[in-house]
This record gives C-alpha cells, sequence and structure tokens, in this order.
C-alpha cells in the first residue's frame, strides 16, 4: 500500500507538494447519490482551484480574517477550506442549514458567525438561492399588494434569517479559475490558526475551538501511526466535523493516497450504501461512531451481504461515542462472511480539543475487552475480574497515547493525580492539544490550561471532561464528567433539554428537572427526570392545587408535550419519562440537581415515581 509522508509543516505546503509531485493523481472521489453518480479531482487541480479561491480571497483583503464555510458535502466544500488556508485566513466550517429545522438551525449559524467575527461567506450558488429564498419569503408580508396573502407567507417564515446584508457571500462554483495564476504564498507557520472547530452539541452557545497547522500536522502524524496506510479511505462522516475533516479529508493528503466519500443523508438513507462503497472501491479505512456499525448490523438484508467484498477493509475505526462490545461482536458476526476480520476494528478515543484522535490501538491488533465489576464501577471502584462472573461487565479499551502526548486521569474536585484503575477525569497536554476556545478567555483558563496538584512539570493540560482510568497502560472511558448526553454520535447538553421540557407544559416545576441517558438495549437512550407543581394524583390525572384555576393536566397529556417538544427542539426520542412529586428531586446544598445521583436512583428503582 503507497504511503508517502513529506516532510512539511503546514497543510498549504503540504498541498502545494502533492499537487507538484503527483497533479495527475486522483485525491477525492464524491458519490452524488451515494452509490454510482461520481464526481472526482486529482491533486493538481485541488491545488489549483485552491489558489483560484486563495486569489480571490487575498483580493478581497482576507488574509488574517475569518471566513465562514458554507456547503453541503461536497468537493467545492474541500477546494473552498483549502482556499481559505492558501490564503491566510482562518476556515470556519458550519453545519449547513437544515430545511426542516430552520428556527433551530438559522439562529445556530448566526451565532457561530457573530461568535467567530466572520468578514465573509464561502458558499454555492444553490445554498445562496436557498437563504435569498428565505429573506424573500420574510419581506413578502410587506409588499402592500400581497395583502394578507403577503402576510400569511412571510407569518411561515417568522424567525431570524442569516444576516444577508452586512456580510459578502461568495459563491465559489461561478468564481474565475484563471485567478489562481495571482496566488501568493502567505508563508504559513506552524503557530498560524487554520480554522475554528466548532463544537457540536445542542448548546446555544458553541465553542469554537482553535486548531493551529502544528496542532492538525502533529495529529496527522499521530493518526498514521495508529492507522497505518490508508491506501483508500471511505466516508460518510460530515466534513464539517472534526472525524470527517481531520480524519477523512486531511489525513489521505497527509498519506498522499485518496478519499471516496458520499452524504451523511446518503448513508443515513440507506446505510447499505457505506458497506457498498468499500466493496465496490476497495476501501482500506473506514471510520464510523458506534452507532453507524449498529445500524448496519440492523439494516443490511442477508442477500444483500452476497454482494459485498469487505475482505481490503482493515481500518474499521470506532471512536465518537463509547463503545460497546455487543456492537463490534454483532457487526463481525454479521459480516464475517463477506470478509470482515475482527483484527479490521481500531476502538480509538478522542475530540476536537485534541485535533481528532488522542489514544488508540495499533491497526492489524484485535480489540482489547477487559472485564470489571460493574457495581464497583458505579461508585467509581475499578476492579479487573473473569469474563465468567456474573457481576462482570466488558469495557473496550481505547489504546494508549502516543509519544510527545501526555494523558493522566485527574480527580475533577480535587485535582490530584489518580491511581492506575482509579476512575477520575481525562486531561490531555502534547502538539495536539489546542490553545483553547476562540474569544473565551476565562473558559480556556478553566478547562484547557490547567495543571492537577503538585505537578512538577511545565505542561498546561486540557480537561476533557471524560471520565475513564487507565487499566496496563490502556485508557478505558467510562462516560462523560458529570452530565453530557453522547446519543447516534452527538452530544446534546442537558441544561438544553431541560430547559425545553421546562417551557412545554405549565404543570412542570422550573428547576427540577434531570435529563441523562442510561444504556438499554446496547444503545445511550435519553430519561428525564422532573417534578410537577403540588399536585394529587388521582385516577390518572394531575391536579394543581396551585394554579389560580385549579387546572387539571391529564398525566399522558403532561408526558406526550415533553416528548413533542424534546423531538421538535433536539430531534431524540425519550425513553422514559419520570414524573416526581414536589421536592424530591435530589439537589445539592446550594440547589444545583444533581444529575448523576438521580441516573443511580433511577438505575435501583428507588425513584418516587406518581
Amino acid at each position: 500500500m503507497e504511503n508517502s509522508v513529506l516532510q512539511v509543516t503546514n497543510l498549504v505546503d503540504l498541498l502545494c507538494k502533492r499537487g507538484s509531485l503527483h497533479p495527475e493523481k486522483l485525491v477525492f472521489k464524491f458519490l452524488r447519490d451515494g452509490e454510482d453518480d461520481v464526481v472526482d479531482i486529482t491533486y493538481g487541480e485541488l491545488d489549483r482551484q485552491a489558489r483560484a479561491v486563495a486569489a480571490f480571497l487575498q483580493k478581497s483583503q482576507m488574509t488574517g480574517k475569518h471566513v465562514l464555510l458554507l456547503y453541503p458535502s461536497c468537493i467545492e466544500y474541500i477546494v473552498a477550506f483549502f482556499g481559505c488556508l492558501y490564503a491566510g485566513t482562518v476556515a470556519i466550517p458550519a453545519y449547513p442549514p437544515d430545511p426542516m429545522r430552520l428556527r433551530k438551525t438559522l439562529p445556530r449559524l448566526q451565532t457561530i458567525l457573530d461568535d467567530a467575527q466572520c468578514s465573509m461567506i464561502l458558499t454555492s450558488s444553490q445554498v445562496l438561492s436557498f437563504f435569498k429564498k428565505i429573506a424573500l419569503a420574510q419581506s413578502i408580508g410587506n409588499i402592500p399588494i400581497l395583502g394578507k396573502l403577503g402576510k400569511k407567507i412571510s407569518s411561515r417564515f417568522d424567525f431570524p434569517n442569516v444576516d444577508m446584508k452586512n456580510i459578502e457571500w461568495v459563491p465559489t462554483d461561478s468564481m474565475d479559475q484563471t485567478l489562481h495564476q495571482e496566488w501568493q504564498n502567505p508563508n504559513i507557520s506552524e503557530e498560524n490558526i487554520a480554522f475554528l472547530q466548532y463544537t457540536s452539541g445542542s448548546t446555544g452557545d458553541p465553542k469554537g475551538v482553535t486548531l493551529t497547522h502544528g496542532n492538525l500536522m502533529h495529529n496527522e502524524k499521530f493518526i498514521a501511526e495508529y492507522f497505518g496506510p490508508c491506501s483508500v479511505v471511505v466516508s460518510w462522516l460530515p466534513l464539517y466535523h472534526d472525524m470527517g475533516l481531520i480524519g477523512k479529508i486531511l489525513q489521505p493528503i497527509y498519506q498522499g493516497n485518496h478519499c471516496v466519500f458520499m452524504s451523511p443523508l446518503h448513508f443515513l438513507q440507506k446505510p447499505l450504501r457505506w458497506l457498498q462503497a468499500i466493496s465496490k472501491h476497495k476501501g482500506t479505512t473506514s471510520c464510523a461512531p458506534n452507532f453507524a456499525y449498529d445500524l448496519c448490523v440492523r439494516k443490511v438484508k442477508p442477500e444483500q451481504k452476497k454482494e459485498l467484498d469487505l475482505s481490503s477493509w482493515y481500518v474499521a475505526a470506532n471512536g465518537a461515542e463509547v463503545i460497546q462490545k455487543s456492537t463490534l461482536d454483532q457487526f463481525y458476526e454479521a459480516f464475517k462472511e463477506c470478509g470482515f476480520r475482527k483484527t479490521s476494528f481500531l476502538p480509538c478515543y478522542g475530540l476536537a480539543e485534541a485535533s481528532l484522535i488522542a489514544s488508540g490501538i495499533k491497526h492489524n491488533e484485535e480489540p482489547k475487552i477487559s472485564y470489571f465489576n460493574k457495581e464497583d464501577l458505579l461508585s467509581n471502584g475499578v476492579t479487573p475480574c473473569n469474563s465468567e462472573d456474573k457481576n462482570s461487565t466488558p469495557l473496550v479499551s481505547c489504546g494508549v497515547t502516543q509519544r510527545e502526548q501526555k494523558m493522566i486521569i485527574v480527580n475533577p474536585d480535587t485535582k490530584e493525580l489518580c491511581e492506575e484503575r482509579v476512575i477520575g477525569e481525562v486531561w490531555l497536554s502534547g502538539p495536539s492539544i489546542s490553545r483553547g476556545y476562540w474569544n473565551k478567555p476565562q473558559v480556556n483558563e478553566e478547562v484547557c490550561q490547567v495543571q492537577p496538584l503538585n505537578w512538577q512539570g511545565d505542561e498546561q493540560f486540557l480537561r476533557t471532561g471524560d471520565l475513564g482510568f487507565l487499566h496496563e497502560g490502556h485508557l478505558y472511558v467510562t462516560g462523560r464528567r458529570k452530565d453530557l448526553i453522547i446519543i447516534g454520535g452527538c452530544n446534546y447538553y442537558p441544561q438544553d433539554i431541560e430547559k425545553t421540557i421546562e417551557l412545554c407544559h405549565p404543570a412542570v416545576r422550573k428547576g427540577c428537572v434531570a435529563a441523562f441517558s442510561c444504556m438499554v438495549d446496547v444503545e445511550e437512550k435519553l430519561i428525564v427526570v422532573l417534578e410537577v407543581k403540588d399536585v394529587l394524583a388521582d385516577t390518572g390525572r394531575l391536579k394543581s392545587i396551585l394554579s389560580k384555576d385549579k387546572d387539571k393536566y391529564p398525566v399522558d397529556d403532561v408526558s406526550k408535550k415533553i416528548r413533542r417538544a424534546i423531538n421538535e427542539n433536539h430531534q431524540l426520542a425519550v425513553k422514559d419519562i419520570v414524573l416526581l412529586p414536589p421536592r424530591t428531586i435530589s439537589k445539592t446544598s446550594s440547589g444545583k440537581i444533581q444529575r448523576s445521583v438521580c441516573k443511580e436512583n433511577y438505575l435501583k428503582g428507588k425513584l418516587p415515581r406518581i
């Protein structure tokens, strides 16, 4: 398998040299329909088109400024991303708006624009047209001749649109390609910021992780050491997410190979397409969160497996959420007849603040599965045991970190170092680790520039917010510190879900709601626990004795509205809703909800459910 790593220090020099050395070599192949409609680009073409975008940005005096990238998954996005790097601007990859959730996605997009202080938006003609149509629909109510009809149309779009007036929008698909001749190399250094990776959670206050060229080049080296030669990468991951951008776009260029990719929507519509692409294009490397492997097991039919050849797939990385042994076992059993090997699995751990990967096992090694006493784990104890033990539970190792990088486990409350087999917070330090969040100095001081007590070195550590422990040098992640909910590879902040619940029904007591996830049938599921106003439970109805009009709320009505509100605002299904009497939910002495205690009482069946 071909693998040629160049001795360069930044992403601009990397692609420039690839374009010069192998101009006719394929670098990306995009499956526009997820299957056979293919468009591709070579290293030389990508280099030339990136120079054209960069020259335009330089002529527009964008060097050193922030430029938002707003594209669906496509080759044009990759061209625009490298165009920003070539111009010495800071790229801001952003989630494209969801037409079905504009009330949610447009304000979030505007928040990123404002927080990142963007000076320009690079996009496609199609996306630009979409935003213009929204602006037109919002303004049509002001046209007198249309009267009530105009106001009715506008009322359907009564939400904030992205700024169309005070920021320049540039569709790169209609850009003059001869501009590449005018490009000037900005002489990028390792310390230059390449892009801001905005956190992907549902929080209304997204934070931009600053990633330098040095961070990224070090992490690409890291990935190559774990994965080995990535001759043909196959991916459906979003290009604006760290795993999709850094792992599936930058890594093939780092190694001088190519990537075949499709839209995430095409994968979700038909998971078989992912495996078909690996089979057809002889993919060697493909990564996904745990849920994607489960989805393939459930959705791919026996007769469809007969057409698959997965024998070329030797790195099947699994990350972005807690890795389940059952997922690895079930996927292997389902697809071993297609040539899939158990040694192809590569469990790993990473996060945006670490560029991407922070630990993993080496390719061609079977995943390391260890068994621990499950009752001890509930109380932060770690006791190794045999798989035959009835109280044992398997945990999948996320491997070890590499040289130049440090991983320690720290008591998150006392900041004291933890010994092996003691659960604490995972802290990281090294060249891949971000210097912090854009324009968040206080958060950076508290999260990104810390040291454990009595630390003798000069290193500054990142507090990941993840809980885990070290056993025989391997990292085992047990969950998220405190309350971060991870479902389907996405992060959901409980306070956002709790706020939604508080606002959806008058019977809910504000400040008395807890949201968390539990493992149900090998998948993380959302559980919500909440107090309702002083009530009498009688014949399945909740009677408020505090409200002036003595309203009665059917229990089913409360639950239905909660489910509907969470689905509409967070696109999540609720596994269980627990209604509690007043003043029964667990809180700290300062009045904060103790979500972990709520979860523990829920699992033990100790909640006073109405």
